[in-house]
């Protein structure tokens, strides 16, 4: 599986799901709390996170992020 691409960091904060559904999810959710402060990303599965963590730090961008969250489903 390849790592998904995301081009840059645009806010301070990031929240990390593994899919669309996930991501849609949670613009919708920060949406509705009026949250504009945080980038909600994907990274196609479990398998994908470790690779995805490592190409985070090397974003434009990523210097300015002040926290990350990660959501998991309860799959194993």
């Amino acid at each position: 599986m390849s790592v998904p691409s995301l081009n840059s960091i645009t806010k301070p904060r990031l929240l990390l799901g593994e899919g669309i559904e996930d991501r849609q999810f949670f613009e919708g959710f920060l949406g509705h709390l009026q949250r504009s402060d945080i980038q909600v990303c994907e990274f196609h599965g479990k398998a994908n996170l470790q690779s995805f963590l490592k190409t985070l730090t090397r974003l434009p961008g990523f210097s300015n992020v002040i926290s990350i969250g990660v959501t998991r489903d309860a799959d194993y």
